[in-house]
């Protein structure tokens, strides 16, 4: 395989060609790049921090770190876990890296797992198959769980929403150096992933972020406040402290990870309990109706979002991009 390297205003980055460059159906692959610093100790549960620039050229070659960790052992989808601080990146599939001209269409693609797993350096989400019809792909990672989407006092809410939020930014700001059209973006997702895609398609403040929206059986709606306060609240009498930002970064991830299943269960004898939960409140761990970044219920928020879109264009956003 043959290096590819195109330098983007964060600094240049190596990636692999498959097959040889200029060949038809040749792709390049650009993996693990990262959109935001590693959410790690003060910036632990904080809003996504943009990367530092970087000197020479910085490899792309393999899968960042990932949000999951360990073997979650629910999923037939192949999603591996990768170690790492560094779990807010982004993977890069395209035919034309470095043809700021070629302006194809854009496809970023948000897995799913629950929003409490699932991770973009499965195998199912590599973008060559795209690439061969002219469309640069894109994967991201996010915070999942309770660090994504815990009520934390002292922390600011929805903080994997967030995360989508700034990989799209970086999308929007870079995309043209991999060879795509930042005025063509079509977010995707599969169940949590299309959960996501609802929700920023909701959102009037995401509207200049993507032009296009496509969910695939995507997940129920947005958790209400009061039950996401008491989940985290629950959480933090099972690790022993105060469910304060002070309080919940004194505990290790292993521990809230091993912890937050515990806190969202629902306490009831009836074996159809936890689906019931489900359908009535939204999955465990999710995107919170927080009254900032997002001020209602779903249903509510799509009004002004589409609104909001159909000033910006001549007409309703389509999926087609040629």
């Amino acid at each position: 395989m043959n290096d590819a390297v195109i330098t983007l205003s964060c600094g240049a980055v190596r990636g692999l060609w498959r097959g040889e460059p200029g060949d038809p159906g040749s792709s390049a692959a650009f993996l693990g790049i990262p959109f935001a610093e590693p959410p790690v100790g003060e910036r632990r549960f904080s809003d996504p921090v943009p990367v530092s620039p970087w000197e020479g050229v910085r490899d792309a070659t393999a899968y960042g770190a990932t949000a999951q960790r360990g073997d979650t052992g629910i999923t037939l989808i192949p999603e591996p876990s990768v170690e790492g601080d560094s779990t807010l990146n982004v993977n890069v599939f395209t035919p034309r890296p470095g043809d700021a001209d070629a302006a194809l269409p854009v496809l970023v693609y948000i897995h799913g797992g629950g929003f409490t797993s699932g991770s973009p350096a499965s195998p199912w989400y590599d973008g060559r198959a795209f690439n061969r019809d002219g469309v640069v792909t894109v994967s991201l990672s996010y915070r999942l769980g309770f660090d994504g989407f815990g009520e934390i006092d002292g922390a600011p809410s929805n903080r994997g929403v967030r995360d989508w939020l700034a990989a799209l930014e970086w999308v929007q700001q870079h995309i043209r150096d991999f060879g795509g059209d930042p005025s063509r973006v079509t977010i995707a997702g599969q169940s949590a992933g299309g959960g996501a895609v609802l929700t920023l398609l909701g959102m009037p403040s995401a509207q200049h972020l993507f032009h296009a929206a496509w969910a695939l059986s995507p997940a129920l709606g947005d958790i209400a406040a009061p039950l996401a306060r008491e989940r985290s609240d629950r959480l933090a009498d099972l690790a022993g402290v105060a469910a304060t930002l002070e309080g919940f970064r004194s505990v290790s991830e292993e521990r809230l990870l091993a912890l937050q299943r515990d806190a969202a269960k629902v306490a009831s004898r009836d074996p159809l309990a936890p689906l019931t939960g489900i359908l009535r409140d939204g999955l465990p761990w999710g995107p919170v109706v927080d009254g900032d970044l997002l001020p209602g219920r779903r249903s509510r928020r799509f009004a002004p979002a589409w609104a909001q879109r159909r000033r910006s264009s001549s007409g309703p956003p389509t999926t087609s991009s040629r």
